[in-house]
């Protein structure tokens, strides 16, 4: 993998950052955040750092809108009593997840809703240009600006639905 198709949109923003990298799936999105820290630590040590962290006049850089909304059911925890002692009464008629994700010129917009409700009973009821290209599926990872920080959110792109078209 190349670190050089990865991008931290902008220095400015803080507590957080987006970082775009074109990279290859890991088995599961934990290894692929520890690979992409292992890389970017490896491209903060290359001796040509400065110079490729930077956007040059001749180098091109292309990030498509992504915009989704998504509400996933958490259908296996229906019907299910807790099974804390003081609640073992109580079941889960409801578990549902929303997330509102927004990538555009402006930055990331990220909103997320949990609901989970239950109630008593039963459950009856260099000077060459370089081509920055996000073209193809890319992993969004965002996370604290600080050293060592672990992503919060992750997520793969490779569905044309969640792009809008360049202009």
């Amino acid at each position: 993998m190349n670190l050089r198709s990865t991008n931290d949109l902008s220095k400015r923003t803080q507590p957080y950052q987006v970082v775009l990298a074109r990279m290859p799936r890991s088995e599961t999105l934990g290894e692929t955040a520890k690979t992409l820290q292992e890389k970017i630590g490896a491209f903060k040590n290359d001796p040509d750092y400065e110079a490729l962290r930077k956007l040059r006049p001749p180098d091109t850089l292309i990030v498509p809108d992504v915009l989704y909304k998504l509400t996933h059911h958490f259908d296996e925890l229906l019907n299910k009593h807790l099974g804390n002692q003081k609640w073992l009464d109580y079941f889960f008629f409801e578990a549902l997840q929303k997330i509102d994700f927004s990538l555009s010129r402006t930055g990331v917009v990220l909103k997320s809703e949990a609901r989970l409700r239950a109630t008593l009973g039963g459950p009856a009821t260099v000077e060459k240009p370089r081509h920055l290209h996000f073209d193809r599926p890319f992993l969004i990872c965002v996370q604290k600006r600080e050293p060592d920080a672990t992503p919060f959110f992750l997520m793969w792109v490779d569905n044309a639905e969640l792009m809008t078209k360049y202009q």
